[in-house]
């Protein structure tokens, strides 16, 4: 066991005795050396622990008991033991994260030693996990390893027992002890308002504050909103903050011409709790609070507040968070036009099925359903106006032939789903980006729109050939759905595909095909374009043979004068 005392450390070999006939357990320090800085101790081998064990049989006793229980002479002892403290202490550990290590079990006994389990138990074992419990037989002055990993869930010291057992019962057991820390970001202000000027640059100062146990990573200070060129901090990240330590940050406002500015900074770090934190940045009175989102089991909700809003003036918020940035669709931010002024709140809704009371998403294009959003707002859509929606779609919602131009959002007016112009603005590595403008806050269903097919007519141009002749088939399909894509026409015979096309047809548009067959032997055969029986086919004796018959006749006889 190592453990550090300033610059000193101080290793610890812990022995544990386990009395085959009994099953009682001892557990002793059997060896213990400082050692300077810099200095590395000298390690007893096994033998000298062996011989060192302050777990004597003679001192074993039995749990619970109040005397001791020595063995009798002859009787057999079973020895194991844990190894140095690194193996049982896992350190500081951040909150969210784990940490593993290799247990050593040393067999310091005279007889192999069978490990069947190894468990955990205690009040914090479900902070440690056996991962790989595949110990076996360890033969006597040998080593087997049992791999653990600390995971903790809270700040604080963690503490566990790990037990081995064996077929007739318990064999040993541990202490596992780890350290849970975690960062805790602290921002000083919610939101710094600028002074309106133009042509020059203004800047004001807000205070992030680690009140964790370990060092707070400023992962970045990114600016978001149609505004965001006007605000620049003077460090954008990443740095680190150390426990228990503070930094001022800096951020510059520059407009050339006058205007109504709104942005929201995005405080990004590894506080576990706190992700993410919004600084709310403008050179207007108008304030908007966003907070962090809040998962259900089936939705996901994100409120906004609005104060002071001034009418007549757009205004733009992002409500965006790391738990609505990785779903497969999401409102990253609206912009509106507010007719009044005042106070008002929103809130978003999104969940993967329609809400109560809407009307069935059954397009007749056949746009499949992704997902949909509901928003409620304290200010009514006739007090709104030039309602922009920005929303992404996650690309593994896209397959095959689907394309972003293959994305919708519709919303619902009398009883219908009406379809809103949405323009791809931008994509990452996972999302497509998309906006929109809408005629208020609503009810919406994002829809992928899909490409679907419709053979409308198939014909053969003959019915009855000759041995050797073909036949040809006209295709003619209609892509009935809302999305470009590929369709396969194919010509099928006796179960078997003699001819195909690859068909791109638009969204609403056709074309057609010729396919080909030819027929070697007489019979009547049956000719499908895909599923659709097309027509059947009467194949008579070849032509050729007809012609060698008309060849051979005898031809009349004719008397020279």
């Amino acid at each position: 066991m190592n453990t550090a005392i300033g610059n000193r450390s101080r290793r610890l070999l812990v022995c544990l005795t386990v009395l085959s006939v009994t099953g009682a357990l001892t557990g002793g320090v059997v060896w213990a050396a400082d050692d300077a800085a810099g200095v590395a101790p000298s390690e007893p081998s096994i033998e000298s622990a062996q011989k060192q064990c302050a777990c004597d049989a003679g001192d074993a006793r039995l749990a619970g008991a109040g005397e001791a229980n020595a063995l009798e002479p002859g009787s057999n002892a079973v020895r194991v033991a844990f190894g140095t403290a690194q193996t049982e202490d896992f350190g500081r550990t951040a909150v969210g994260s784990n940490a593993t290590r290799e247990v050593p079990i040393i067999n310091i006994g005279p007889d192999p030693v069978t490990v069947t389990d190894a468990t955990i138990e205690g009040d914090d074992a479900g902070a440690f996990t056996v991962t790989d419990d595949s110990v076996s037989s360890i033969e006597p002055g040998e080593t087997e390893y049992v791999t653990v990993v600390f995971s903790p869930d809270r700040d604080g010291t963690h503490r566990a027992t790990l037990r081995l057992e064996r077929a007739t019962g318990p064999l040993a057991t541990a202490d596992l002890t780890g350290t849970g820390v975690t960062s805790d970001i602290e921002v000083d202000r919610e939101q710094l308002r600028f002074a309106n000027v133009t042509d020059q640059t203004v800047a004001e100062t807000f205070t992030l504050t680690n009140n964790g146990t370990t060092p707070l990573t400023i992962e970045a200070l990114r600016i978001v909103g149609p505004d965001r060129a006007a605000f620049e901090p003077a460090d954008s990240g990443p740095f680190v903050i150390e426990p228990g330590q503070s930094r001022e940050v800096i951020v510059r406002f520059t407009q050339s011409e006058p205007a109504a500015r709104f942005a929201t900074m995005h405080i990004l770090s590894d506080d576990p709790e706190q992700p993410q934190r919004n600084l709310w940045l403008t050179n207007t009175p108008t304030v908007a609070r966003v907070s962090p989102s809040h998962i259900k089991t089936d939705r996901t909700h994100v409120n906004a507040s609005v104060i002071d809003a001034a009418p007549n003036t757009t205004q733009s918020l992002n409500i965006s968070w790391p738990a609505t940035r990785d779903d497969t669709v999401a409102i990253d931010a609206l912009s509106y036009t507010p007719e009044r002024g005042g106070e008002f709140s929103i809130n978003v809704t999104k969940r993967d099925e329609q809400f109560e009371g809407s009307p069935a998403f059954e397009p007749a294009d056949g746009t499949e359903e992704v997902a949909f959003v509901s928003m409620d707002s304290t200010i009514a859509n006739e007090d709104l106006r030039d309602v922009t929606i920005t929303f992404r779609v996650r690309q593994d919602q896209l397959a095959g032939d689907e394309a972003p131009d293959d994305v919708a959002l519709y919303t619902h007016q009398n009883g219908q789903w009406i379809e809103l112009p949405t323009t791809l603005v931008d994509e990452s590595q996972t999302h497509y980006f998309f906006e929109t403008e809408s005629p208020g806050l609503l009810d919406f269903a994002t829809g992928i729109k899909q490409a679907t097919f419709r053979i409308d007519d198939a014909a053969v141009s003959v019915t009855e050939i000759s041995a050797g002749e073909s036949v040809d088939v006209v295709v003619r399909v209609t892509n009935v759905g809302g999305a470009d894509g590929t369709y396969t026409v194919r010509l099928i015979r006796d179960d078997t595909v003699v001819d195909q096309r690859e068909l791109s047809i638009a969204a609403t548009g056709s074309r057609q095909t010729i396919l080909t067959e030819s027929f070697d032997n007489p019979g009547t055969y049956e000719l499908y374009v895909n599923d659709h029986l097309v027509g059947t086919i009467t194949v008579h004796g070849s032509v050729d043979s007809l012609t060698d018959l008309t060849f051979t006749a005898r031809s009349p006889h004719v008397n020279q004068p």
